[in-house]
């Protein structure tokens, strides 16, 4: 099994080879037990129905609850993309930018192993979002916020 020492220091024409799919693999299925023991110790926390007799512990167990709920649901996108990552290496994909078929590159893949596009396609990705945000500010109707105004008055 390789290090993450060994893999950055790996030459490039190993790249995704299976000794590097079988690391990352291996880091993904950690990854995904941490997640799902975190749903697993959240579960409790939700299922509490104690009522309480002073309102203000019920709102703080209601605010609990809810931040709770919002951990589960983040934890359950990740394991999402989770499994989303160790399909595309079954099927040979892991590593490669789903935009432009380019290398990610160890480096990326390390700190981030869920990433799925190249640093160059991400940003054109945000430059784009950036663009697309700033023509939909600039073609607001001016009627528009003129209603907005007198809806509110």
């Amino acid at each position: 099994m390789l290090t993450k020492r060994q893999l950055i220091k790996s030459p490039k024409d190993e790249y995704m080879s299976s000794d590097q799919l079988t690391f990352f693999k291996n880091l993904l299925q950690e990854q995904r037990e941490v997640v799902t023991a975190s749903i697993r110790s959240c579960r409790g926390t939700l299922v509490d129905n104690e009522l309480e007799s002073d309102p203000l512990d019920s709102a703080s167990q209601e605010e609990i609850k809810h931040i709770t709920l919002l951990r589960v649901q983040r934890d359950t996108y990740i394991l999402h993309e989770i499994e989303q990552a160790l399909d595309r290496i079954y099927h040979g994909e892991y590593g490669y930018c789903e935009e432009t078929g380019d290398p990610i590159g160890i480096k990326r893949l390390l700190a981030n192993p869920l990433t799925t596009l190249s640093i160059d396609a991400c940003q054109n990705a945000e430059y784009r979002q950036r663009i697309e945000g700033n023509i939909e500010d600039e073609h607001q109707d001016p009627d528009d916020s003129d209603m907005d105004q007198a809806q509110s008055a």
